[in-house]
């Protein structure tokens, strides 16, 4: 986005392996409008990192089990935050996530089974900078979404 509009609110996440947390942001005053948290759905699948990778490895495809259970829980705290300032989640034009490599891999769709073990390798060491409509995120339909490295 070249410009952001007058009233452009912000979401940052951090998706952890026990709890998501999200903070609503006004993007031209840096002012915090909401904060809300929750439990990582994704505990169902393993209490650890580890469970969880080991989890995908032996049931396939659990892996889409695990990105849409955590963004799912994206998007209810988005619904929430949005509630309790006052406004629609499609004011929201900016989305930031951070995580460790396992949570990343995970909310963005990605095979975490290389993590599971030595050399423990990456799908991509890159920041992925995408329409946060390809996450399933429930915000503004042209609004970004980049996870801090």
């Amino acid at each position: 986005m070249s410009r952001l509009p007058r009233h452009a609110r912000g979401v940052a996440f951090d998706v952890g392996s026990t709890t998501v947390a999200g903070h609503l942001c006004d993007l031209h005053t840096g002012e915090v409008l909401a904060s809300a948290g929750a439990m990582n759905p994704q505990i169902r699948f393993g209490e650890d990192l580890m469970s969880r990778v080991s989890y995908v490895m032996m049931h396939p495809g659990a892996d889409r089990e695990l990105t849409d259970a955590v963004r799912g829980c994206l998007n209810d705290l988005l619904g929430e935050l949005c509630a309790t300032a006052g406004l629609e989640t499609t004011d929201v034009v900016e989305v930031t996530l951070v995580g460790n490599p396992i949570m990343h891999h995970l909310v963005f769709g990605l095979d975490p089974t290389e993590l599971g073990g030595a050399p423990f390798a990456l799908v991509t060491d890159r920041a992925l900078r995408m329409p946060a409509r390809e996450l399933d995120l429930h915000v503004h339909p042209g609004a970004r979404c980049m996870p801090c490295r």
